[in-house]
């Protein structure tokens, strides 16, 4: 069924909309009771897919705070992360869900689920719970739920004997999750668990090749989501009873009959449902369609707008509409559209398609957004409102291939790769480094390596370490090894900068070399393999020096008891001294 918006009778619809409207909660209470600023609890943020968040990220000088490695190593990223109050959560590709500590990046569980080759269904958090949905070697489809503290299983129940490809909603301690493309054009379901694993309902779609990230919006008491055919379907979220659905292809009058295929979930925004389709390799429409939240029927108002390729859910705000366009293997961009008529405002061009839904930070009275090329050696971007390029950053080491986008929490934002790794950036602070370095080991005799690693803060880009006093630079690595032939006491000094300044810091009388005491570990000695592991001629020398009283020769060291015994377990042994 479609409304339709009458023009002449528009005014005292907006005036009894607004009355209506402030009776019922604001559309945050469809959110969450967590801190929106904190918990990126699903796919876009929330249950509205709205893709916004006021907590800010960083918007200038990127820096990564860490990198989480996945748990089997090297195991694909292919899903935006979920972020709570203490930790970041990803499904990597082998099926299991790893949990990092948010703030330092340590791995604080793995637990795995199915052993799948290719997850790409974005879990979930609420309740307490990770929920993911995920698929076995024959490609049918399971939900677990585990303890989010801990990573123990909490259950696990088979949904389908077809695969999951779209994200989990998440809403009021129920799951929502939607078979995908197995099996072809036949009957496929959208179902809803609670989340203790119990099934409350399915709902049938008939003559669909099935759900391949198309995610649902829990507007109200509704769930509204998209076909791949490119149907909108409203469900009571409850009890899944059908309410209303719309056929963008014919039942509006802005419908297209080339809209092509819906690869993409939908999101809302103040009356309206936005989303996109793909027709071509490079062509596509977005999508804004009226939607009454009271009563869960679509609207025949909003606009369809052909553009790029896309399977990006777009995001709104500020009067504007955001969306990523391109396909794997093909260039691409983030598009900016005027929300009231669809007219393009802008775009930000791109080496990669932008297959990723793009997620924006309100902050400093500004919106930046944030997305990802989708190739191998891809980056992550962050533009202004404008459409100006804030910053681009390009993973070192990390060639694999960033298909999903990120995740916006804490001051942080947050994505993977298909390398094996969860990034996690801030912003560097504003001001100089604050230098701090340990060396290991800081005393032993000549000829003495030693390892010397920086603790430096606030994101130092340069080091110059000075490693006796002398005022010349020995070494410009962060982390250098410097070797003492020569005994005696130094002080080393660490001058670390930025854009924003330098800092130094002087360790005084920090490494003591002593005279090596063994004229016999020298490489020119006798031992194999390099003059360190002692012979038994040796040895006999040592004793004889012992015996006699009379110093080691070259170095004038007194021989103990003590130090025959080590030379004599170094040649019994083999081991080098």
């Amino acid at each position: 069924m479609i409304t339709k918006l009458k023009i002449p009778y528009l005014k005292t619809f907006i005036f009894c909309a607004i009355l209506l409207l402030s009776t019922l909660p604001m559309a945050s209470a469809n959110i969450s009771d967590e801190d929106p600023d904190v918990f990126w609890t699903q796919f876009q943020h929330n249950a509205l897919k709205t893709g916004t968040t006021y907590s800010s990220a960083p918007y200038s000088d990127p820096a990564v705070l860490w990198r989480g490695t996945t748990n089997p190593s090297q195991s694909a990223v292919s899903v935006t992360p979920v972020i709570t109050d203490e930790m970041a959560y990803i499904l990597i590709s082998g099926g299991n869900v790893c949990a990092y500590n948010k703030t330092s990046g340590d791995l604080v569980w793995s637990s795995g689920t199915k052993d799948g080759s290719l997850q790409t269904s974005i879990p979930a958090y609420g309740n307490g719970k990770v929920i993911v949905a995920v698929n076995d070697h024959y490609n049918s489809g399971y939900l677990f739920a585990f303890n989010a503290t801990n990573g123990d299983e909490l259950w696990n129940v088979s949904v389908t004997e077809g695969n999951f490809a779209c994200p989990v909603t998440y809403f009021d301690h129920r799951i929502y999750v939607a078979d995908g493309l197995k099996g072809g054009i036949s009957t496929k379901y959208y179902y809803c668990y609670d989340d203790n694993g119990n099934l409350l309902w399915k709902h049938a779609n008939n003559d669909t090749a099935g759900f391949l990230w198309c995610g649902a919006s829990i507007v109200e008491d509704y769930i509204i989501y998209p076909t791949h055919e490119g149907k909108l379907v409203s469900l009571y979220r409850t009890n899944g009873t059908f309410v209303d659905e719309v056929d963008i292809t014919t039942d509006l009058s802005f419908s297209k009959p080339d809209l092509g295929r819906i690869r993409a979930s939908v999101s809302y925004s103040d009356g309206y449902i936005y989303t996109t389709s793909e027709d071509t390799f490079t062509e596509g429409y977005i999508w804004k369609v009226g939607f009454d939240p009271v009563n869960g029927v679509f609207i025949d108002d909003g606009w369809g707008i052909r553009r790029g390729f896309s399977t990006s859910t777009p995001v709104v705000h500020d009067g504007k509409v955001y969306v990523g366009q391109g396909e794997h293997g093909y260039t691409g961009d983030l598009t900016c559209l005027n929300d009231s008529d669809g007219s393009l405002l802008w775009s930000y061009p791109t080496d990669a398609g932008v297959k990723c839904s793009p997620v924006i930070s309100i902050q400093k009275n500004s919106a930046y957004v944030y997305f990802t090329g989708a190739k191998t050696n891809s980056s992550l971007y962050c533009v202004d409102q404008d459409g100006q390029l804030a910053w681009q950053y390009n993973p070192l080491d990390d060639y694999g291939y960033i298909l999903q986008g990120a995740a916006i929490s804490d001051e942080k934002v947050f994505f993977g790769t298909d390398g094996g790794y969860l990034y996690c950036l801030e912003e560097a602070p504003h001001e100089p480094p604050i230098p701090d370095f340990t060396a290991d080991p800081t005393s032993g005799y000549d000829k003495l390596s030693v390892d010397f690693t920086d603790h430096s803060t606030n994101y130092p880009t340069s080091w110059n370490w000075d490693m006796d006093n002398d005022g010349i630079i020995d070494h410009t690595d962060q982390n250098p090894t410097h070797y003492y032939d020569t005994s005696g006491v130094y002080t080393v000094t660490l001058n670390v900068s930025n854009v924003y300044g330098n800092n130094i810091l002087s360790k005084t009388d920090y490494i003591v070399v002593e005279a090596d005491w063994n004229p016999w570990n020298d490489p020119d000695s006798e031992g194999l393999p390099d003059g360190t592991y002692i012979t038994l001629t040796e040895v006999i020398d040592a004793y004889n020096c012992f015996r006699n009283g009379t110093p080691a020769p070259g170095t004038g060291s007194i021989i103990d008891l003590t130090k025959v015994i080590d030379m004599y377990n170094a040649f019994r042994y083999e081991n080098p001294i």
